[in-house]
């Protein structure tokens, strides 16, 4: 029992006995993990900046197939206008496109449709919309442009084409005055050189009427003698 404890005491109090870390194995240690920490705060930031721009990114989607649902709409109540009051229709057949443009920014109007406005957005960050006709393809080209939430995108564009409704009436305007000119009484118109010819033809028999009777006795001889000579005769 005493020579157990005697070993006890001396291991204890041996100086190969070691405590604790050294000072080099602190810093090292420290320094992986200040590194290590580093690294997943830059991936929180990164991941909190790219889930505010996804974010950002469909409110600014959200805002522009809004104004793209309501642009539609105010192409079919011009529509359905036009299928009851047609006073107007003529004049907006001649282009379709410009007129269809006009009446979605013409703010005093009842089918005026406003440019959208990203919810809670800044001057910055507003998406800037024109509406053109296009006098190519006969549609009329709403485009919108807006800078992108990410930093790596700087401007981005959508484009939408519209065909105008109303101008499926525009057909029927045209029949109905085309049916209305043909049902019109039409009156015979003489040309003049009908009427030129007739004074021609009177001033012939008029010649027939005047030639004398030894140019009718010199035409009958003529015509004798070609018989005659048709016939191998001489001509007496």
């Amino acid at each position: 029992m005493a020579s157990f404890l005697q070993r006890l005491t001396t291991t204890k109090s041996s100086p190969d006995l070691r405590n604790g870390f050294t000072l080099t194995e602190v810093l090292i240690s420290g320094s992986m993990l200040s590194m290590v920490m580093a690294s997943m705060a830059q991936f929180t930031v990164s991941s909190l900046s790219s889930s505010a721009a996804t974010a950002q990114r469909q409110r600014i989607e959200g805002a522009i197939n809004d104004n793209i649902q309501l642009i539609y709409q105010a192409d079919i109540r011009l529509a359905k206008t036009f299928e009851t009051n047609k006073t107007s229709l003529p004049s907006a057949c001649k282009n379709p496109a410009a007129f269809l443009a006009s009446i979605l920014s013409q703010s005093s109007g009842e089918n005026f449709v406003p440019a959208p406005i990203i919810p809670g957005g800044s001057q910055s960050e507003r998406i800037k919309r024109t509406i053109t006709p296009d006098q190519t393809t006969g549609l009329t080209k709403v485009v919108y442009q807006f800078r992108g939430p990410e930093h790596n995108v700087q401007k981005e564009q959508r484009i939408l084409e519209v065909h105008p409704r109303f101008q499926i009436h525009c057909g029927l305007v045209e029949e109905a005055s085309t049916d209305s000119e043909e049902t019109r009484p039409t009156q015979p118109r003489t040309s003049s050189k009908q009427k030129q010819r007739k004074p021609a033809r009177a001033s012939k028999k008029q010649e027939r009427r005047q030639t004398s009777p030894k140019k009718i006795a010199s035409n009958r001889t003529s015509n004798r003698c070609r018989r005659a000579l048709n016939q191998k005769r001489k001509c007496g």
